[in-house]
């Protein structure tokens, strides 16, 4: 393994051994080296703005480009409703955030400088 921390680690979701997994807003985070992965910036984001610990996200949750709001919550783990469906119906609020051009972002900072 490349990480210096896999044997020490304790977060649930570890680039080194990235399978299936699911990760809560109150659990780890891994920190060696992989900052640049976006889904460590969602979990990021999501643990500052959830509310609610006890529902969990998976990896295609945190994978997706979409904003992260106060009010992110997870799926419910108690098994009543398919985790497959659950994840499905997540996804499909979250649309994708659309990513600017350069030339995009410069024009938004002219405009921006201006006033």
């Amino acid at each position: 393994m490349n990480c210096p921390s896999y044997q020490s680690c304790s977060a649930p979701l570890c680039p080194e051994d990235l399978t299936e997994g699911i990760w809560y807003p109150d659990e780890e985070i891994c920190g060696a080296n992989n900052k640049n992965q976006k889904w460590i910036k969602q979990q990021r984001k999501i643990k500052k703005k959830a509310k609610s610990r006890e529902l969990y996200f998976t990896l295609a949750m945190l994978e997706r480009n979409s904003k992260i709001l106060v009010g992110t919550k997870g799926i419910n783990p108690d098994g009543q409703v398919d985790e497959k469906q659950q994840i499905k119906n997540w996804l499909a609020k979250r649309p994708l955030r659309k990513e600017m051009t350069q030339a995009q972002k410069q024009e938004i900072s002219k405009r921006l400088n201006k006033n």
